[in-house]
This record gives C-alpha cells, structure tokens and sequence, in this order.
C-alpha cells in the first residue's frame, strides 16, 4: 500500500534551497490497528473484541 501512496514527498525547503522529506496530507504515516476482521490470530485487537 505504500508504493501506491507514499507517506513522504520531497519538499523544496525556500530559506535553504535544498530538497528535503515531507509528508503527504491523507497519507498513514503511523501504524494503525487493524480492524477485528483483518486482524491475525493473537492481535491483541482480536482479544479485545472476542
């Protein structure tokens, strides 16, 4: 899924002239927990909902 949406793009930074990482709006750029149905066996989001 990152190859499709990266979580990062290059930013032109204007005071130094130099391209540096920033982040994309809408893009994960921290883990999430999955949802109860997607979750592997022993996720702790399984135990919880069981």
């Amino acid at each position: 899924m990152t190859a499709l949406r990266p979580p990062t793009r290059a930013v032109l930074d204007e005071a130094s002239g130099e391209w540096t990482s920033g982040s994309v709006p809408g893009s994960l750029t921290d883990p999430v927990d999955p949802a109860p149905p997607e979750a592997p066996d022993g996720h702790p989001v399984v135990r919880l909902a069981s």
